[in-house]
């Protein structure tokens, strides 16, 4: 893991090696900008090529596939209209401007070096984690041609969208969060969380209540043989 985790549950950026602070967006800030385009802006600044071409700007299949195996950033910072996407999103999580210098192949936030090719997959994963991606960081597999890539793309795009219509989404969670017993956590003041710490007091909730609903049944001698009570007091995954 990039960032302290203590910093982020109490709401603290990260700073990167050369200063420049990352936030944690509050739920607020993404009401604002809107949900869409925050996860626009999240997609952009994780330099992932594939989705950024493939899911994004919708390039053809065969056009990536003479892009897969060159570098992610070498790849985006090619294009004008990207890179400038990129930046914009950037300014998002870094709450200033950030530009890219063609001279210098890196993005700055005035002076300050703040990417280049050698530190832009730290920053990468900087920013998932802020925002609570736990599996982004997981390798993209490998295929030994196009077809095995389509077919693999067709199934997790039916996944996808099985996984929207029954997943909990934001507004959900922030409810959940709303109603949740003695986390001093309301309608009035939720907006004030960071989407790291959303995440994170939602995961412990989830834990929580199901120690709560099966204690009883475990007093009782119900439950299932070999079956364990779960411990909420444990470590979290973000």
């Amino acid at each position: 893991m990039v960032i302290d985790r203590l910093q982020a549950f109490l709401g603290y950026p990260y700073i990167s090696d050369t200063g420049i602070k990352l936030y944690s967006p509050t739920i607020a800030e993404i009401a604002a900008m809107g949900y869409l385009d925050y996860m626009i802006h999240l997609q952009l600044s994780l330099f992932d090529k594939s989705k950024i071409l493939l899911e994004l700007f919708r390039i053809n299949f065969e056009k990536y596939e003479s892009l897969k195996d060159e570098n992610d950033y070498d790849v985006l910072i090619q294009n004008q209209a990207i890179r400038d996407y990129i930046a914009k999103s950037l300014s998002v999580f870094v709450k200033d401007t950030v530009e890219f210098d063609e001279n210098r192949l890196a993005f700055y936030v005035g002076e300050v070096e703040f990417i280049n090719k050698n530190n832009y997959t730290k920053i990468s994963s900087a920013i998932q984690e802020l925002n609570a991606i736990v599996d982004a960081a997981n390798p993209n597999p490998k295929f030994k041609n196009g077809k095995a890539k389509e077919i693999l793309d067709k199934l997790n795009h039916y996944r996808n969208q099985h996984k929207q219509k029954d997943s909990l989404d934001l507004k959900d969670i922030l409810s959940i969060l709303c109603a949740a017993d003695g986390n001093g956590i309301n309608v009035f003041n939720v907006h004030q969380l960071t989407i790291y710490q959303a995440y994170e007091h939602f995961e412990r909730t989830i834990v929580k209540d199901k120690y709560q609903r099966l204690l009883p049944v475990w007093a009782n001698g119900y439950l299932q043989e070999n079956a364990q009570l779960p411990e909420w007091i444990s470590k979290t995954k973000f």
